[in-house]
């Protein structure tokens, strides 16, 4: 039996489960858990938690940049790295087609808390990260805005 595991979006610790059903009497389903670790390609082999990015030397890549900045300007510094186009090679995140497509609330808050199971942490200072309401709902607004 072969597993392919999406790891796109994702970093750190992931578990999935398999369910294997067969016609074997006494147990006819066996579900399996598969346990990985993604590694970043951009980070080599340096096993980096998604909330690490607000800290040391991850901070000056992916917050400082954008410091004081909103709406596309903010998104250009801080996000488009994990968030680039579906054209280009390496897009950790979902790519930015894909996010001008989620519903306005979910965009929202994905940005302000994250996205479970994924490495995009909270970005929002209520979750540890360095964007004020404002920051957060220009995101949005750009995302969401005329196209």
């Amino acid at each position: 039996m072969e597993v392919l595991v999406d790891t796109s979006g994702k970093m750190g610790p992931v578990e999935k489960t398999i369910t294997v059903r067969s016609n074997d009497p006494v147990q006819p389903e066996l579900v399996l858990t598969l346990k990985v670790r993604v590694k970043s390609i951009a980070h080599g082999d340096t096993s980096v938690e998604s909330s690490s990015i607000f800290q040391g030397e991850c901070r000056r890549c992916h917050v400082n940049a954008g410091s004081g900045l909103s709406g596309r300007r903010l998104f250009e510094a801080d996000c488009a790295m994990c968030h680039r186009t579906k054209d280009e090679d390496y897009s950790p995140g979902s790519p930015v087609e894909v996010l001008r497509l989620i519903p306005v609330e979910v965009l929202e808050q994905g940005i302000r808390n994250g996205v479970s199971g994924t490495s995009m942490p909270g970005f929002a200072k209520s979750e540890g990260g360095p964007l004020d309401e404002s920051q957060v709902r220009s995101l949005v607004d750009y995302l969401s805005g005329p196209r």
